[in-house]
């Protein structure tokens, strides 16, 4: 993980709160790299398999709290990782989670239904950001089942580029979907 690229690309507006999918590190690893002027916030890490695993560090200026849900994560089929924190008196939970390609999307869904139960309310605002490699631009019975349960905890995709583009392919497979009642956008 480049960190110093991370930071290079967003220098000077610097984000509150980074979210890393495929991070590629291993749990010894992780509870060692450090980013300059970010804490740890959460952390998954499969220990088989390459690639995958998720992060979320957050500003040195801000307090959050982990959310324990690694008891909902399976290797290759949900890898997910969530904190709570305040941000101009706004409560908010940020959910990061990767999805491999050859992930099984039924566990996917039924195991992130179970984290939004665990998580919702009316108060909450609810962030959620990842690769879970359903390509939004084309119609599919895996981008309507999403859909239909993110909608459901009023929660709608606000990415409308592609997210990679790769030698003749062009995909929008990482996302992020905020809350719909709340205006998060009012607070910045």
């Amino acid at each position: 993980m480049k960190s110093g690229e991370i930071l290079g690309h967003l220098y000077p507006d610097y984000p509150q709160v980074l979210c890393l999918t495929q991070h590629h590190l291993r749990k010894p690893q992780i509870k060692h790299k450090t980013i300059e002027n970010y804490n740890s916030g959460t952390y998954y890490c499969r220990e088989n398999y390459e690639k995958g695993r998720v992060a979320i560090y957050i500003h040195q200026s801000k307090q959050g709290s982990k959310v324990s849900i690694d008891t909902y994560c399976k290797k290759k089929d949900v890898e997910i990782c969530a904190i709570k924190f305040t941000y101009h008196e706004l409560k908010i939970s940020i959910i990061t989670i990767y999805r491999s390609s050859t992930g099984n999307i039924d566990l996917f869904l039924c195991n992130l239904e179970i984290v939004l139960q665990k998580l919702y309310n009316s108060t909450l605002h609810i962030i959620i950001c990842g690769d879970i490699n359903v390509d939004y631009p084309v119609e599919s019975e895996r981008k309507k089942q999403l859909d239909n349960l993110l909608h459901s905890f009023n929660l709608t995709s606000i990415i409308t580029f592609p997210t990679r583009v790769q030698n003749n392919s062009i995909t929008t497979i990482d996302n992020i979907y905020i809350s719909t009642r709340h205006n998060l956008r009012s607070t910045q």
